[in-house]
């Protein structure tokens, strides 16, 4: 099962507000084989012209296409792995499915029956959030890119995930993983230049944090300080 978050739970450094708590669905993910067929229906009738996205289990779009005047279709054949597929139409109608494609169905085709219903958007996508936050300005100009994470409380959180993205670019070659030591410290030496750094850890709300990396920064130190929350996964 996947948790997913309608409304992710930022904290943008330098806002006067963060977003609310988010609410949690449980999606079932269903077993399926290589080949994907989709019997596609709006009211109880075949559904044609219809958008068919596929995507990671990350949401990150992989490609779509149309049903033109078919309302069954069949997908290009899927590598093992968890997938989003999401159904609309011009009329605002949508479905979902998740599937989880295993080697042990191995090529026998799966077929599955999408009922077109009115559902709200989804929420924005990781990437869709780091953008936002990117277009705000930097709260911290920072002379080491250095700090500790904590909880509520102050005590120190170990085992955070910390992502740092330099601003325009996702690519691996540009993007810095670390995770906070057993004091929750943390630490990296970054070229001049503008950053977004994410924060991520299970039972905590994510928090996105924007600096720029300039010599005599303002702050010695990153302060972060992460609520109780709920994430992703």
């Amino acid at each position: 099962m996947k948790l997913v978050v309608a409304a992710m739970s930022l904290l943008f450094c330098g806002s006067t507000a963060a977003a609310n708590a988010p609410e949690i669905e449980v999606v079932q993910y269903q077993a399926s084989g290589r080949e994907v067929r989709l019997a596609i229906n709006s009211n109880g009738k075949p559904a044609t012209d219809v958008k068919i996205a596929v995507l990671t289990k990350d949401d990150q779009l992989l490609y779509s296409l149309s049903s033109h005047d078919q309302s069954v279709v069949s997908l290009p054949t899927f590598a093992p792995g968890k997938y989003h597929v999401a159904v609309s139409n011009n009329e605002g109608l949508r479905a979902d499915i998740f599937l989880i494609v295993s080697v042990k169905k191995g090529n026998t085709r799966s077929e599955f029956t999408m009922e077109l219903t009115v559902k709200p958007p989804p929420p924005p996508s990781f990437e869709e959030y780091l953008s936002t936050v990117e277009k705000m300005p930097a709260s911290e100009t920072l002379e080491k890119f250095a700090g500790t994470v904590r909880d509520p409380s102050g005590a120190s959180i170990r085992g955070c995930q910390v992502r740092i993205f330099e601003k325009g670019f996702r690519d691996n070659q540009h993007t810095i993983n670390l995770i906070s030591d057993d004091d929750g410290h943390f630490s990296a030496t970054l070229a001049d230049g503008s950053y977004t750094a994410v924060f991520l850890i299970a039972g905590f709300r994510t928090r996105f944090q924007r600096f720029e990396m300039l010599p005599g920064g303002n702050r010695k130190e990153v302060p972060v300080r992460l609520e109780i929350g709920a994430i992703t996964e």
